[in-house]
């Protein structure tokens, strides 16, 4: 919880604060002030924002979750290379966005984002109450995407999580409907990087480190 600061004691001047208010900011986000004069972000799990993505004009839907902003859906950025559509149907890049080999996603962000790094991931997770439970809250409900019996997936974050599945040029693609992963920008020995993924037989978040030539999707973070 933070404290008041010159910049809201003066927003709240004219505010009498008997109990929980909600004062709109010129940023478009809104706090909450308590009585003890204290306050923090209102969370906005609405997921009915949204970006659009001046390279190929792509609307994202985004969510605030906490104090962080994230996009909604996965990136479907289609860079030079490095990246590709699952099973190569571009079907699939409509669904699940691209998969992208580690350095092609550290550059795919449009600007004013960035794939986030291992302590952003943890911030997320912290937020939504531990990797016991944080993947349930962002996975995507029913088993239109994600196979039965899809665990724990109430999607009460609106991170909306899907099964994009992966790419490596040996086995090909594989576990769509089973796990979506995340890069993170954070590398892992020399030829490794740190992933985050949920699966759909259990409601946690893990992370491990893994072949940074591998294709895995990608969740773009505000600056």
């Amino acid at each position: 919880m933070k404290k008041i600061s010159f910049f809201f004691s003066l927003l709240l001047l004219s505010i009498p604060v008997f109990s929980q208010e909600e004062v709109k900011l010129k940023n478009g986000r809104t706090i909450i002030v308590n009585p003890e004069g204290t306050w923090k972000y209102k969370q906005d799990n609405s997921g009915n924002n949204t970006f659009v993505d001046s390279r190929d004009g792509h609307v994202y839907k985004t969510v605030v979750i906490g104090t962080q902003t994230w996009m909604a859906e996965n990136l479907a950025y289609k860079a030079n290379g490095g990246c590709w559509a699952y099973d190569n149907k571009p079907s699939n890049i409509v669904k699940y966005g691209y998969l992208y080999n580690w350095e092609t996603a550290k550059a795919a962000c449009p600007p004013g984002w960035h794939i986030p790094s291992v302590s952003e991931w943890e911030t997320l997770v912290k937020t939504l109450g531990g990797s016991a439970v944080a993947g349930g809250k962002m996975k995507a409900t029913g088993t239109t995407h994600w196979n039965k019996p899809n665990n724990g997936a109430t999607n009460k974050s609106g991170f909306t999580a899907l099964p994009g599945g992966t790419y490596n040029t040996e086995d090909g693609f594989s576990s769509i409907g089973t796990a979506g992963n995340w890069w993170s920008s954070t590398s892992y020995m020399a030829t490794t990087a740190k992933i985050w993924y949920v699966v759909y037989n259990y409601p946690g978040v893990y992370d491990i480190a893994d072949s940074d030539t591998f294709g895995y999707s990608v969740r773009c973070i505000k600056d």
